[in-house]
């Protein structure tokens, strides 16, 4: 029986922004170039998802989630798009409370905080598949896809929770 693929993602607040990535290009990522919550696969020596998490918070932004408060998980996400493969992903979600130093990886081209207040939703055309989609813009980058669904239920159900 084959293992089933799933992976874990963090959203790291602070002061009502949250901790984005911009993942940099490469041909064998399906999801090269885009804006995403830091994350990635679970590997064998994870022993469940918090540890894939832990790991990968590390890897991609340097962060120790020891040092961030645990607020909690959302339930698993699956991408829809047909071109990425069948993965089933958890967000877990921390707060920052005090300045800590992030360190970008190396898959990852960009590391900075985006504030909630600034998302603007839209439907834009998304050049890579040359499609049109919901998503938000902020600043100059656009969040579409699996970071886009996470992002806004976590936006709908769970933001007031902290807000300034």
């Amino acid at each position: 029986m084959q293992e089933e693929k799933v992976a874990a993602v963090g959203i790291i607040l602070k002061n009502n922004s949250v901790l984005l990535i911009k993942r940099k290009v490469d041909e064998k990522d399906p999801w090269s170039g885009d804006i995403a919550l830091p994350g990635g696969r679970k590997e064998k020596k994870d022993k469940d998802l918090f540890d894939t998490v832990k790991r990968e918070l590390k890897e991609e932004v340097g962060l120790n989630v020891e040092e961030l408060k645990y607020l909690g998980e959302l339930h698993l996400f699956t991408p829809r798009s047909k071109r990425v493969p069948k993965i089933r992903v958890k967000p877990f979600v921390f707060l920052m409370e005090k300045e800590l130093s992030i360190k970008k990886g190396e898959e990852i081209e960009e590391v900075f905080w985006a504030n909630f207040n600034e998302f603007v939703k839209k439907t834009v055309l998304i050049k890579k598949i040359n499609r049109r989609r919901k998503a938000f813009i902020c600043k100059n980058y656009i969040i579409w896809g699996l970071t886009y669904r996470i992002l806004s239920e976590f936006i709908t159900h769970f933001t007031h929770f902290y807000k300034e």
